[in-house]
């Protein structure tokens, strides 16, 4: 019988695929290392030699879910559509994103853990910054004089505030969930100062 061989890289994302597996299923409290290396088909001692704890585990979930985040959110940066609703749309994906995949009391279980873990706290911290950098970026190429050009950072720490908060009422009140994109999308207007003219001259 041929053995199949697995590189080292291929088995750590087995057993991050497994762990993710089980912080849905039951969330922070269902990742012990035990449980883990059960879930990964792997002896206590072969887990720890891929992972030393568990917060390395978390953190490597962090990093792994920040690179495919920024993949599907690059696409709105590098677009030729409106600015405006390229911005909306970025926006929206990540807000449809927690909603959809169930995932927004698991990231408040790892927030609450970060508190209290300062690597982890770096981690998640690094993550924001990654994405946060593409919104910086499109809010950058906002017309001379708008607010989102002349405060970049202000405007992208409002619209931060505005998904994490949208996404936690959508994640609990469907209903809230309908009107985020008009919400958004009106926000964003007025960063990027849109209706201006119509204001001035109507």
């Amino acid at each position: 019988m041929t053995r199949t061989y697995r590189s080292s890289q291929d088995r750590q994302q087995e057993i991050l695929s497994a762990a993710y597996d089980l912080l849905l299923q039951g969330g922070l409290g269902a990742l012990t290392m035990p449980h883990l290396a059960a879930a990964s088909g792997l002896s206590i001692g072969g887990l720890y030699r891929h992972f030393p704890s568990r917060e390395d585990v978390l953190h490597a979930l962090i990093v792994h879910d920040a690179e495919q985040l920024a993949i599907e959110l690059q696409g709105f940066v590098d677009g030729k559509a409106n600015l405006g609703d390229r911005i909306t749309k970025w926006c929206m994906t990540q807000i449809n994103r927690e909603v959809r995949e169930n995932t927004l009391k698991l990231r408040l279980e790892i927030l609450a853990m970060a508190c209290r873990h300062e690597p982890l706290a770096e981690s998640l911290a690094q993550y924001e910054k990654e994405v946060c950098m593409q919104l910086r970026s499109m809010l950058m190429q906002a017309p001379p004089g708008s607010q989102a050009r002349s405060q970049p950072k202000q405007s992208q720490e409002l619209l931060c505030a505005l998904i994490d908060g949208l996404a936690t009422r959508g994640a609990v009140f469907s209903e809230a969930l309908r009107s985020s994109r008009s919400l958004i999308k009106r926000t964003v207007e007025s960063l990027l100062d849109i209706h201006d003219t119509e204001f001035n001259h109507g």
